[in-house]
């Protein structure tokens, strides 16, 4: 699988050309979110921050100290005080796209190790990085917490990797050099989970390219090197896990909404209707949202089809291969009994992957950023059957074609993905822009301002809204100016908003001269209007319609 024109330069040259190209290639695709001014989703509460401001005052620091992420905690704390305006946010979300760019040479760089040539190398590991539940929440967001994870991860592999290179050697030097590597892995593993440990298991889609395009005859090697990997990282999770459980439950500063608690899902019929939908190629599962902006050749039904044509055509080739193998005609039991060995480990791992989205407590939507490892953990399958349908080209043509098919995938992933991204962008910044209007409009009347009011629709999480009016506010009045405090039903607390009103009264009557409340309702819940409010129209459909028209 080699590229013979590249295969000898040195790691170290290597290495910088994927992670340059990589960069610079991202930041192409992701150029009009990365310039547009606005802030979007959680960055709203980097508004308010500065540098004379404490990290508790962040008001997802302790949250996030008592969910088990003390590193994201003080990673958000960094760009609270330090990149608060606007124009500052355009180099978070650069150096977010850098991270990416860093990663995705990285993982290039080792799947060219694995056997693959220069170029499927590149297109590979760019195809993983243009899921949608990464780059999106990283580049809108400036959440840096999504892609250093998967930084960590992939470095720790790579020590991985350098432990069992260094294995083939029995002296004591080797072995010590062995054991270095394994800690190496082992802390950056610790270190990716204590940053966002959904993105973690990002783990597991590296030892299915192990599996998938490891040679059937040193199984035995493979086998035992997979083991190891696995059982390291699986006791890393256990320590980790039982440290946040412990932490959750008796160091907390910070009410934890059950979706966040510790309580590992153990129902199967649960674990069932989790797991059917990750099978699902058509409407309904993840691998739709490959192509955000849909599949090109006759949407989702058609790339469903094909999906599965893709997949039985490579297993037909695969096992055409596996029968007129020298191995197998030499010790067919064997081969057979190495063959299901392999079936049953990449069943495993594929469990393993989604094994976070699986067990945490309430099931999250095939959208969410939580199955980001599940979406990746497909990728390994993807590029195997891709590599088996080569198999009817001639062996000169073979691996151009393996590339180009790959390269095409890569090239319309990122095409869609600056599409979809731009679109994003515009968006958050027409709603803040649409926000600050209508404030400014009633500030103008000479009215003065006690309550904003939204009403929420759908399953959009209110609290976000309580960020959107403070960026908002921010802009308007400048810091220092005003006193913003959510009245509505505090986050982390079951219950309903319309059994809140009274202490959501009591809340707003309680505010100092210059504060300024948040409260929201559903639109089929009354809203109990109080005096100096200012009842948010909501516009942000509209408009959303309206853009959309606008980019097609």
């Amino acid at each position: 699988m080699r590229n013979v024109s590249i295969q000898y330069l040195s790691d170290r040259h290597r290495l910088f050309m994927f992670i340059i190209a990589s960069i610079v290639l991202l930041y192409f695709i992701f150029a009009p979110a990365t310039h547009i001014l606005y802030y979007g989703g959680d960055d709203f509460r980097y508004a308010v921050g500065g540098a004379h401001r404490l990290c508790k005052q962040d008001d997802s620091f302790y949250f996030m100290k008592t969910l088990g992420r003390p590193l994201q905690a003080y990673l958000d704390c960094v760009v609270y005080k330090f990149t608060h305006t606007l124009q500052q946010m355009i180099f978070i979300r650069i150096l977010a796209v850098v991270l990416l760019g860093v990663g995705m040479g990285l993982l290039a760089d080792w799947l060219y190790t694995l056997g693959f040539s220069f170029w499927m190398a590149f297109f590979a590991s760019g195809s993983l990085f243009l899921i949608q539940k990464l780059y999106s929440d990283t580049v809108l967001t400036g959440a840096l917490s999504l892609s250093l994870p998967i930084l960590f991860v992939v470095l720790g592999y790579r020590c991985l990797t350098q432990a069992h290179h260094d294995a083939l050697a029995w002296d004591d030097q080797s072995r010590k050099k062995k054991i270095k590597y394994f800690i190496y892995a082992s802390v950056l593993f610790l270190l990716a989970l204590l940053t966002y440990p959904a993105m973690t298991f990002f783990f597991g889609t590296l030892v299915l390219f192990k599996l998938f395009f490891s040679t059937i005859s040193e199984w035995t090697k493979t086998r035992r090197e997979v083991l190891q990997d696995v059982i390291l990282f699986s006791v890393i999770c256990i320590i980790y896990f039982a440290w946040a459980s412990y932490n959750m439950h008796y160091h907390a500063r910070a009410p934890i909404p059950d979706q966040y608690r510790m309580h590992f899902n153990l129902n199967l019929m649960e674990l069932w209707a989790r797991i059917r939908p990750l099978g699902n190629v058509f409407d309904g599962g993840p691998w739709v949202l490959l192509f955000p902006l849909g599949f090109p050749l006759g949407g989702s039904v058609v790339q469903g089809w094909l999906t599965i044509v893709l997949l039985l055509g490579a297993l037909c080739f695969g096992c055409k291969r596996f029968l007129k193998s020298e191995f197998y005609l030499r010790h067919s039991k064997q081969a057979l009994f190495t063959l299901g060995q392999i079936i049953i480990f990449i069943a495993a791992l594929f469990i393993f992957c989604s094994g976070f989205y699986l067990i945490i407590p309430v099931r999250e939507d095939m959208g969410s950023r939580l199955i980001f490892a599940s979406v990746a953990s497909g990728f390994p399958l993807l590029f195997w059957s891709i590599y088996r349908w080569s198999d009817v080209f001639s062996a000169q043509f073979k691996f151009a074609a393996i590339s180009i098919v790959i390269g095409l995938f890569f090239l319309l992933e990122g095409y869609q993905a600056n599409i979809k991204i731009m679109y994003d962008a515009l968006h958050f910044a027409q709603t803040l822009t649409s926000v600050e209007t209508q404030i400014n409009r009633y500030l103008a009347n000479g009215n003065q301002l006690r309550r904003i009011h939204f009403v929420i629709p759908g399953k959009e999480h209110p609290y976000n809204k309580f960020f959107l009016a403070n960026a908002a506010l921010v802009q308007l009045l400048g810091q220092g100016k005003y006193q913003i405090k959510w009245c509505s039903l505090p986050r982390g607390i079951s219950g309903a908003e319309q059994d809140h009103q009274t202490e959501m009264l009591t809340c707003i009557h309680g505010l100092p001269e210059n504060g300024i409340a948040v409260t929201y309702s559903r639109p089929d819940e009354p809203i109990k209007i109080t005096q100096e409010m200012l009842l948010m129209k909501n516009q942000f459909e509209i408009e959303q319609v309206e853009l959309r028209n606008l980019l097609a």
